[in-house]
C-alpha cells in the first residue's frame, strides 16, 4: 500500500499542519528506520508496482501531495520508515523515526475474509476494523486517523465513503449516522474540486442547514471559510434564480428580486457570518457574477480573495434603470470594522446598458457606522462610482466611554472607470489613501456630470455634513471628462500625488482646456504638497481654478482656502477669485494660459499670499480671461496682497521644446507680470498691498497683428535679443493727385488725394527683438483704513 503519515488524512495523503488548515508549498520526506530522511532518503515510487520514481521532496499544493502538477500517493518497499513534514516556511510541522507501511491491500483482505466467513458485509467489518487499528497505531498529535474510516449504515459502499463522497448532495444518503461520524466530500458540485472538506455528524442540528457549514447535522471542520463552501464556483455564469431581500437602506431601499447561483452562496455566506457577530470570507480564484447588490455587510468582517483572479463583477444584464444593482453595500448600524483585501470587483459598466440618470448601483457604497479597511483592491467599471463614502460623522456618536472614531483607510487600490466619479467622498471623514490610482471619471458611456476622478461634494452645506481630515498620499489622478479634481464643503490633503490632465476624451475634442485639473471651491479647505499638476501638453491650456464662493453655515466661512505649498504645474493655467490663496515655492510652466487673480463676486474678496512663485515661459494667449501677461493682479480686487518673491522668465531651451512657430507668433498676446492697478485698489480700499522681489521677462503683445509683417518674421525663436523697433519708419513711394482744395506753405488744407503708396523697403530683412525686462523691488502700498 501507499506509505502514510500522522498528518496525512487517508486514504487521500491530504496533508493538514497542527492546527488543521491545509499544508500549501510544504514538502514531505520519508526516509530511513530512526534517521533525518531529509538525509537519508528511501527510494519512492508513484505506482503500487513500483516502477515508477517519485523525487524527494514530495511538496504539497492545497494538503495534497503533489508531484509536476499531478496529485500523487507516495510507495516504498520498506516496512518501517521515517517521516518529516516542514511548512512552505521550512518549519518542522511533523517527524516521526519510525512509522509502519500497511503492507496488506483492503481488497484483497476483503475478498479472502468474504470467501472464508462467506459474508461480504462482515468481510467488509472486519477489513474496515483492521484498517482502523493500524491506523490508530499511528495517531499522534499534530493530526488523527481513527475517525476516518468508520462503519456506517449507507447506501453507499464502505469504500466509497473511506475515498470521499462526491458532493455534498451525498450527504443525504448515508442512512442513519452516528454522533461523531466523520466523512470527506470532494467538493460541493460533483467534479468541480470546490467547497469541498470533512463534515461530522452532530444529530442536534439535524434540521439546521445553512447550505455550507451544516447540512442537516453535517457540521463542516474548517479554518478558513470560503465561499465555494456554500455553492459558489467562480464560473462566470450569469443565469438568474428567483430570491427576495433588501440591501441598500440609505434613503431608496433596494429589493433584489433576482440573483446569480454565485450570487445565492455568497449571499448564504454573509448570513452565516453575519449571524456569527463577524467573521472572515474569502473567495478563491474564478469570476463570481452578481445581479445586483449582496446582502448588506452591516457585520465585523474580513472579505478577501487571492488578488485580481478573484474577480466579482455584474451580470451583463444587471439593470441600469433603477437603485441597488451595484456590488457592495456596507451600512454598519454599530461600528464595525470592515477590511477588503486582494480582490477585483468589476462594476461592467462598459458591457451594460448606458444608465438613464445617477443609479445607487456603486461597486462599492460605504454608510453607516465603518471601521473600513481596503488592502490590494481594483474596483473598475462603475455604473455610478467605483465607491462613493456617505458614513456618518464622528461627533455624533457618543456614550460613556466617548466618541467612536470612524474612518475608512485605502492602500495600494485602483479606481477605474465609472459613470459620473471614480471616487465620491459625499460624508465621512477621517479617510486615507495610500499609494492608489484613482481615474476614469465619466469614462463609462461617456459619463454624466459631474464626471471627476474625485469629487469631494457633501449634499449640504451645514457643518455636520462635511467631509474632514481627507488625505491623499502618493496618488495619481487621470483620465476625466470634465475634471481631475473637484471639491466643496470639505477639507483635504494631497502630499506627493499626481494629478495628470493630460489626456483628452473624445467628447472634449473640440473644447480647449479639459479635462480641468482642479475645479476647488472656496468653501473648502486644501492644500497641496509637493505635487505634480500635469495638463495637456499640445494645448498647453488646461485649467486650473480655485473658484469664489462664499457661506456662514460651513466651517470654511473664514478658514477656508488653496494652499499649495512645493508643487509644480506643467502646461497649465490658473484662476483664483476664492477667498483665500497661499503659495509657497511653487513653479508653473510652459503655458498659454496665464496665472489670474479676480475679485470674487462674493464678499470677502479674497487674501492672497505668495512666496516664490515661478512662471517659467507662462504666457496669456486666450484673450478671454481678463489678463493682460503671465501674472495678473485684476483691477477692483478687495483683500489682503503680500507677495514676496514672484518671477516670469522665459527659459530658451523649454520654450523651443514646447512651443510652435503659430503658438506664438500668431497667438501669443501678453507676457510678464501686471500688478499696479491690483495693487492700487487694494490699497484705496484699505487692505494689505505688499509686492517685493519680482522679477519678469517678456514678449511684445500680440507681435504679428501689431506689427503687420509675415508669419516668418519673428523673435520667439531668440529671446536674447534686443527689443525689436515696433515703430519702424517705412521709406515710400507715393504718386498721387489733388482732386480739391489747395496747398500753401506745404500745409494741406484739403485731403482729397488719391493715389498709391509703395513701400521701399523690405520689413523681412529687419532682425526683430527678444524679451524686454522690468523690476519692482521692495515695493510696499498701502492705504488709509477710513
Amino acid at each position: 500500500m501507499a506509505l502514510r503519515t500522522p498528518l496525512s488524512v487517508t486514504p487521500h495523503l491530504y496533508m493538514g499542519d497542527s492546527t488543521g488548515r491545509p499544508l500549501d508549498k510544504g514538502v514531505v520526506y520519508f526516509g530511513e528506520q530512526d534517521k533525518d530522511p531529509e538525509f537519508y532518503p528511501i527510494n519512492l515510487f508513484s505506482d503500487d508496482a513500483l516502477t515508477k520514481p517519485l523525487a524527494q521532496p514530495v511538496h504539497t499544493k492545497g494538503g495534497y501531495l503533489y508531484d509536476k502538477g499531478d496529485m500523487v500517493e507516495p510507495h516504498a518497499k520498506e516496512l518501517i520508515y521515517s517521516v518529516k513534514v516542514l511548512d512552505s516556511y521550512g518549519r518542522k510541522v511533523f517527524y516521526k523515526g519510525a512509522m509502519m507501511r500497511n503492507s496488506w491491500n483492503d481488497d484483497v483482505i476483503e475478498q479472502i475474509n468474504t470467501a472464508i466467513i462467506g459474508s461480504a458485509d462482515i468481510a467488509r467489518q472486519i477489513a474496515t476494523n483492521i484498517t482502523n487499528d493500524a491506523i490508530n497505531s499511528t495517531a499522534v498529535e499534530g493530526g488523527v486517523l481513527a475517525d476516518t474510516f468508520v462503519v456506517v449504515d449507507s447506501s453507499l459502499s464502505q469504500r466509497t465513503i473511506n475515498k470521499g463522497l462526491e458532493s455534498i448532495a451525498d450527504l443525504s444518503t448515508i442512512k442513519n449516522p452516528k454522533n461523531g461520524l466523520r466523512v470527506y466530500v470532494k467538493s460541493y458540485h460533483a467534479g468541480l474540486g470546490k467547497g469541498g472538506g470533512y463534515f461530522t455528524y452532530d444529530s442536534s442540528k439535524s434540521s439546521v442547514n445553512n447550505g455550507g457549514t451544516v447540512i442537516n447535522g453535517w457540521v463542516r471542520s474548517y479554518q478558513l471559510l470560503d465561499v465555494t463552501m456554500f455553492g459558489a464556483i467562480g464560473d462566470d455564469k450569469q443565469e438568474l434564480y428567483d430570491t427576495n431581500y433588501n440591501s441598500d437602506y440609505v434613503s431608496q431601499p433596494s429589493k433584489i428580486t433576482q440573483q446569480t447561483a454565485d450570487g445565492l452562496a455568497i449571499n448564504k455566506a454573509i448570513i452565516y457570518v453575519r449571524n456569527a457577530g463577524g467573521g472572515s470570507i474569502y473567495f478563491p480564484e474564478g469570476t463570481y457574477r452578481t445581479y445586483g447588490y449582496f446582502e448588506r455587510i452591516d457585520f465585523p468582517c474580513v472579505i478577501y480573495g487571492a488578488g485580481s483572479s478573484s474577480l466579482i463583477k455584474n451580470c451583463d444584464n444587471s439593470p441600469t434603470d433603477k437603485n441597488g444593482y451595484g456590488i457592495f453595500h456596507i451600512q454598519p448600524e454599530f461600528v464595525s470594522e470592515i477590511t477588503f483585501m486582494n480582490l477585483k470587483v468589476d462594476g461592467n459598466g462598459h458591457a451594460r446598458t448606458k444608465p438613464t440618470q445617477e443609479w445607487r448601483s456603486y461597486n462599492f457604497h460605504v454608510c453607516g457606522l465603518p471601521q473600513l479597511r481596503m488592502l490590494n483592491v481594483d474596483s473598475v467599471n462603475a455604473v455610478i462610482d467605483c465607491l462613493c463614502l456617505r458614513y456618518r460623522r464622528p461627533f455624533e456618536l457618543t456614550n460613556d466611554a466617548g466618541d467612536y472614531p470612524l474612518s475608512c483607510k485605502f492602500v495600494n487600490c485602483n479606481l477605474t472607470d465609472a459613470f459620473r466619479n471614480t471616487l465620491t467622498l459625499a460624508a465621512g471623514n477621517n479617510v486615507s489613501f495610500v499609494n492608489c490610482d484613482i481615474t476614469g471619471g465619466g469614462y463609462v458611456h461617456d459619463g454624466i456630470n459631474p464626471r471627476v476622478c474625485l469629487d469631494i461634494e457633501p449634499t449640504t452645506g451645514y457643518a455636520q455634513y462635511h467631509v474632514l481630515n481627507v488625505s491623499f498620499t502618493n496618488c495619481l489622478f487621470a483620465k476625466a471628462i470634465n475634471g481631475i479634481l473637484g471639491g466643496t464643503w470639505g477639507q483635504a490633503v494631497f502630499t506627493d500625488c499626481t494629478i495628470d490632465a493630460s489626456h483628452k476624451h473624445a467628447v472634449n475634442a473640440n473644447k480647449k482646456g479639459y479635462p480641468w485639473a482642479l475645479i476647488m471651491s472656496s468653501i473648502g479647505h486644501w492644500t497641496f504638497n509637493s505635487c505634480k499638476i500635469i495638463g495637456n501638453k499640445e494645448e498647453k491650456e488646461t485649467y486650473c481654478y480655485h473658484s469664489n464662493a462664499h457661506d456662514l453655515i460651513s466651517d470654511f466661512a473664514e478658514e477656508g482656502g488653496l494652499f499649495l505649498n512645493n508643487t509644480e504645474f506643467s502646461y497649465c493655467g490658473f484662476s483664483a477669485n476664492g477667498r483665500r490663496l497661499e503659495i509657497n515655492n511653487v513653479t508653473f510652466k510652459n503655458s498659454k494660459r496665464p496665472f489670474s487673480i479676480s475679485p470674487g463676486n462674493k464678499p470677502p474678496q479674497g487674501d492672497v499670499k505668495i512666496r516664490n512663485l515661478t512662471l517659467v515661459n507662462v504666457f496669456e494667449t486666450t484673450n478671454t480671461s481678463g489678463a493682460y501677461s503671465s501674472f495678473s493682479l485684476n483691477s477692483f480686487h478687495k483683500g489682503n496682497i503680500d507677495i514676496d518673491g514672484l518671477r516670469a522668465i522665459v527659459d530658451k531651451s523649454q520654450l523651443l521644446k514646447n512651443f510652435t512657430e503659430s503658438d506664438l507668433v500668431d497667438r501669443v498676446s501678453f507676457s510678464g507680470i501686471t500688478l499696479r492697478r491690483g495693487l492700487d485698489y487694494c490699497a484705496a480700499n484699505g487692505y494689505l498691498a505688499v509686492a517685493k522681489n519680482i522679477h519678469s521677462e517678456g514678449y511684445y503683445k500680440r507681435i504679428n497683428s501689431i506689427l503687420t509683417i509675415p508669419k516668418d518674421n519673428k523673435d520667439w525663436g531668440d529671446p536674447s535679443l534686443p527689443p525689436a523697433d515696433t515703430q519702424a519708419s517705412h521709406t515710400a513711394s507715393i504718386v498721387g493727385k489733388l482732386v480739391d482744395g489747395a496747398v500753401a506753405q506745404n500745409i494741406v488744407t484739403n485731403t482729397n488725394i488719391s493715389g498709391t503708396a509703395t513701400s521701399i523697403d523690405n520689413p523681412s530683412s529687419r532682425v526683430l527683438g527678444g524679451r524686454t525686462t522690468g523690476y519692482y523691488q521692495n515695493c510696499t502700498m498701502w492705504g488709509g483704513y477710513d
